[in-house]
């Protein structure tokens, strides 16, 4: 009976096991090339302190995909044509560029640097390197789309429109559609 026992949980083990391989995710790239941000939705960014900043462009400033499949893609974004918005005000601001690690298989992106977003002579909020999740992922004909539903962001604000102190409230929203140039991208 023993012997029954350890031969049905070593093939649930088994099993398991298996299953958790066939379900891994991936990016696959047809081609090995620079990436390219093909259309994005504003990118905003709450605070959870007391300012919203949308961008209404990204640009990917760096980052590739290689042929075959990849669990991780790093790539460097700037963001443009930025605002801040908070208490009644809206203003000009500017997010140096950010480096993020996207992981295919769990939802989790990580900042790598340490991020500033500037209104410029009122204030600054400051990101520093730390996991995000949530993140989805889709295939859209030849590309993927990064769908962020980030929550739980830690940052710091300093100065009235940016509020301040800590906050581990924020949130990051804006879908982007990412193609692989010479290729297609997709994620399964």
């Amino acid at each position: 009976m023993l012997r029954i026992a350890r031969s049905l949980g070593m093939t649930l083990i088994a099993m398991l096991a298996i299953s958790g391989v066939a379900s891994a995710h991936n990016f696959k790239s047809t081609a090995t090339g620079n990436l390219k941000a093909v259309s994005n939705q504003n990118q905003v960014f709450s605070t959870g302190i007391g300012s919203t900043v949308t961008c209404k462009k990204v640009t990917i400033a760096k980052g590739t995909a290689s042929t075959g499949e990849q669990l991780h893609v790093l790539v460097e974004i700037h963001y443009d044509e930025c605002k801040a918005e908070g208490f009644g005000l809206k203003l000009e601001a500017a997010i140096h560029l950010a480096q993020y690690l996207f992981n295919a298989d769990n939802e989790l992106v990580k900042l790598e640097n340490t991020i500033v977003i500037l209104i410029p002579g009122i204030c600054q909020i400051t990101v520093k390197p730390q996991d995000l999740k949530a993140v989805l992922y889709k295939t859209s004909g030849k590309h993927v789309v990064v769908e962020p539903h980030v929550s739980g962001i830690t940052s710091e604000g300093s100065g009235s429109v940016c509020g301040s102190g800590v906050s581990t409230t924020g949130t990051y929203t804006g879908n982007t559609e990412v193609e692989v140039e010479g290729g297609e991208i997709s994620w399964s």
